[in-house]
């Protein structure tokens, strides 16, 4: 279960910014939209960042993407050297050179644990974990810094006789792991847990969905059941394998690759097929029609269902899903529908959902709570700031929010002056 999550010093991010999904004391739809962890810590079940094209919205997740990633690889599949994929904030002269910062409160059962590190290109700078099981007070269990890592716990002795083994570019949590220490494989479990797609790249789910769709006759059920509920007037969804055949990959795909891939014998791709009816001259049932969920079916249909893997997974496990323009290709109905989903009874494992969009329509005061609401806007020179509704004054539990959002209230939104200035004032 997310409580925190923080950046610092990152793309556009230049000072520290939290996600929090800590409930306020609002008692609006709380039933529904938040649950109570082991600790009795009250939790959101989704939160959506609103805010201007180019504002951070996108650099929140992909912040969320380049933690998990190095988390998952740097002990393992990175190489002595090699360079750690972090972009600084490069409009201040103060912190180009400095390190990225990164960090993720979380609970596993009753145990809370604060994990986080700062890199830069070349090493890891710094690296902690903490932990707390029903405490006043943190356990600090290990500590890096320039003069090295010190296990200060006799409760992480699994990271004893490690330290040498770490290299500057890897996580010293990550090799600890590697080498099955308890503590270390739980929160890299966790972590590996939190996922983050892009609602724009289906291929970034359509793969695990195909896949999961051939195996778990579950999947399919709920699939269709959920085709059916969004009025697509599909009456069956199926995962299967074909060949791979030329004219099925991407252009963006390099044809040496695909070459490669062609001549590979038996080689095999996942895919989704729909079952649509078919009716004779007096409209009777037929017979059914398989289409290709990729090339017969609409934009918003392909998205919908790819994103049905995902989705039902975090559900399943309580885990965390994180999705970048969350609204594009759906109709409105749709994206409310999937995040009503997750604020509901029918989330029972508490899985949470953080989305970014500009779908207005999505913060209508009946559906969501003030504390669910985030904006990231820019500063003068070039910052993202992240900041939630019900940190601005005088918003009450019933406002309208898409109308004052939309009128400038909150802040957060493009000021758009009439594009036909820039013909009329320079010419045509």
């Amino acid at each position: 279960m997310l409580i925190e999550f923080s950046v610092g010093n990152y793309l556009s991010f230049k000072d520290r910014v939290t996600l929090n999904l800590e409930a306020t004391t609002d008692l609006w739809l709380e039933a529904t939209h938040t649950f109570e962890s082991e600790t009795g810590v009250r939790l959101l079940r989704s939160v959506g960042v609103y805010g201007p094209n180019a504002s951070g919205k996108s650099n929140l997740v992909r912040a969320m993407k380049t933690m998990r990633k190095l988390v998952l690889r740097s002990a393992t599949a990175m190489q002595i050297g090699e360079k750690i994929k972090v972009i600084p904030f490069r409009l201040s002269t103060t912190t180009e050179k400095k390190p990225s910062h990164f960090e993720v409160v979380f609970l596993v059962g009753d145990i809370r644990y604060r994990y986080g590190f700062e890199a830069d290109s070349e090493r890891i700078q710094s690296e902690w974990l903490f932990r707390n099981q029903r405490s006043l007070r943190d356990t600090t269990l290990f500590l890096r810094d320039e003069e090295g890592i010190k296990i200060i716990s006799q409760i992480f002795r699994e990271g004893k006789g490690l330290e040498s083994k770490t290299r500057p570019n890897a996580l010293f949590l990550s090799v600890v792991a590697q080498f099955n220490g308890p503590i270390a494989t739980e929160v890299l479990k966790w972590i590996d847990g939190f996922r983050e797609i892009s609602g724009l790249n289906d291929a970034e789910y359509f793969h695990y969905t195909a896949m999961e769709l051939q195996e778990n006759s579950k999947l399919r059920q709920r699939a269709l059941r959920l085709a059916k509920n969004a009025d697509f007037q599909i009456q069956g969804v199926l995962g299967k394998l074909e060949s791979i055949k030329h004219q099925n990959f991407p252009r963006e795909i390099q044809e040496k690759l695909r070459d490669v891939f062609l001549n590979e014998e038996n080689a095999m791709t996942p895919t989704i097929k729909t079952q649509h009816q078919k009716f004779d001259s007096k409209n009777r049932l037929s017979s059914l029609v398989e289409f290709d969920l990729v090339k017969d079916e609409s934009e918003g249909t392909l998205k919908f269902i790819a994103l049905s893997g995902p989705v039902f997974n975090v559900l399943d496990v309580g885990m965390v899903l994180a999705i970048d323009e969350f609204e594009a290709r759906m109709h409105p109905r749709l994206s409310k529908a999937l995040l009503r989903l997750f604020n509901s009874h029918a989330n029972r494992n508490n899985a949470q959902l953080i989305f970014t969009t500009h779908d207005t329509g999505l913060i209508d005061p009946r559906g969501i709570r003030r504390d669910q609401v985030w904006f990231t806007e820019k500063d003068q020179y070039g910052a993202t700031k992240l900041y939630t509704l019900s940190d601005i004054k005088g918003v009450r539990s019933n406002s309208k929010f898409a109308k004052e959002y939309l009128r400038g209230d909150y802040g957060a939104v493009p000021h758009v002056r009439p594009l036909e200035q820039a013909f009329t004032e320079i010419g045509n």
